[in-house]
């Protein structure tokens, strides 16, 4: 009995500390002119930033890890549509500023994610930064060790929906990524890419 009371003391605790913290991120969220409607939810806001004038609709899940120290970083006048998903344990998401992230999009992973400005994301987009080592395992899968690889999205890209953009990906700025396409390696600045996996089809000429 006595052991049930401390978990269940260590429980209201640690509940009380999330309401406060989400109460403190809320609030300074509000002063800097960022909507945060209250179906969505933060764990470990302490290490979540959220700049000014920013959007975050409904039912969206952020996620950071416990240490003390940032996670997911997101810049100014930054739109995020409902039912989307930015989750990370080990490694930093960047968004920077003036970017659009269209309804139920899922990015994480154990790796880094860094997202330029003025870059746009359809609906059902996923971005993961890590994978498992499914070569040299054995199963079942989730045992073995995940690798972790780092993702770099440029300023003014546009990817369509439900494109998956996989571990280790570059797109550099100005590409536009066709929907349903699943990205690997580099793409090139100005390039339309399309398929699985993704090949340039086409170069954007800019005047």
């Amino acid at each position: 009995m006595n052991h049930s009371r401390k978990f269940l003391s260590f429980d209201i605790s640690r509940n009380m500390i999330n309401i406060i913290e989400n109460l403190i991120f809320r609030l300074r969220c509000f002063r800097e002119n960022t909507t945060i409607p209250f179906s969505t939810r933060f764990i470990h806001p302490r290490n979540i930033y959220l700049g000014r004038d920013c959007v975050v609709d409904t039912d969206c899940y952020f996620k950071a890890g416990k240490d003390k120290r940032p996670y997911i970083l997101i810049g100014n006048k930054v739109v995020i549509k409902s039912r989307s998903r930015i989750s990370t344990t080990t490694g930093l998401i960047e968004i920077s500023d003036f970017c659009y992230l269209g309804q139920n999009m899922w990015m994480g992973g154990k790796g880094n994610i860094s997202i330029k400005k003025n870059s746009i994301f359809a609906m059902n987009v996923v971005i993961i930064s890590s994978n498992h080592d499914y070569m040299n395992i054995p199963t079942p899968y989730y045992e073995g060790i995940e690798i972790r690889k780092d993702i770099t999205i440029g300023e003014n890209v546009w990817v369509g929906a439900n494109s998956v953009i996989l571990p280790g990906v570059t797109i550099e700025d100005g590409s536009v990524i066709s929907a349903g396409s699943v990205v690997h390696g580099v793409i090139p600045k100005n390039s339309i890419a399309s398929g699985n996996p993704a090949k340039v089809i086409h170069e954007i000429v800019r005047s």
